[in-house]
């Protein structure tokens, strides 16, 4: 697996394009990288961390002083060797989801359409207003966790492919929040589907 690209520097970091852009995520890798890194270069191990406006994983640049380049090659090959771990880990982990949920917006009022919009502000992961879709965990389909749904003639599809903690967590907030909203009876709002691991056998 290769890993995570360089995608700018500065005076005092490189930063490196992960991908993960759940606060919780950022936290926890980089308490991995913590362990990973002070038993050898804890002065590396202290300013390894992730950018939050960004989301992109910062490092100190390779130093000019060729005495400290040493250091710095094990630090940096500490934290690819962690990257590759950490987002293998986290790809194969990753399940799909494609949900239908059957509510009956032909009997939506207004309010009722209010309400699923502040529901969706509400739920984990949310990006926020302005995209082609309401979308949750990231924008790229090409590039896992991302999570989007779309009003269709049969009910609301939800789609992506995301962790299976995030995908209860959502599941579970979106339940809570969608009760009084009409829908059809049987399978859809009242039961937690079964997300799939991508590329298995949908039957």
């Amino acid at each position: 697996m290769s890993t995570p690209a360089v995608v700018g520097s500065t005076a005092d970091s490189e930063f490196f394009d992960w991908n993960i852009v759940d606060a919780s995520e950022q936290r926890a890798v980089e308490d991995e990288l913590f362990s990973a890194l002070v038993g050898a270069t804890p002065e590396y191990a202290r300013r390894v961390h992730f950018d939050r406006s960004s989301g992109y994983l910062c490092m100190p640049p390779r130093p000019a002083d060729a005495h400290d380049e040493g250091r710095w090659l094990n630090a940096h090959g500490l934290v690819h060797s962690a990257a590759e771990s950490l987002r293998g880990e986290a790809t194969r982990s990753f399940v799909r989801v494609a949900q239908n949920v059957r509510f009956r917006f032909r009997h939506f009022e207004p309010e009722h359409w209010r309400r699923l919009s502040s529901l969706y502000e509400t739920l984990p992961g949310w990006l926020g207003g302005g995209f082609d879709l309401p979308r949750w965990f990231g924008l790229n389909e090409g590039r896992p966790p991302f999570l989007w749904a779309s009003v269709e003639d049969f009910g609301l599809e939800v789609s992506g492919i995301v962790l299976p903690v995030h995908w209860q967590g959502w599941w579970d907030a979106f339940l809570t929040g969608c009760g009084e909203l009409p829908a059809l009876p049987g399978p859809g709002p009242e039961r937690v589907p079964q997300a799939r691991k991508p590329g298995s056998d949908p039957r």
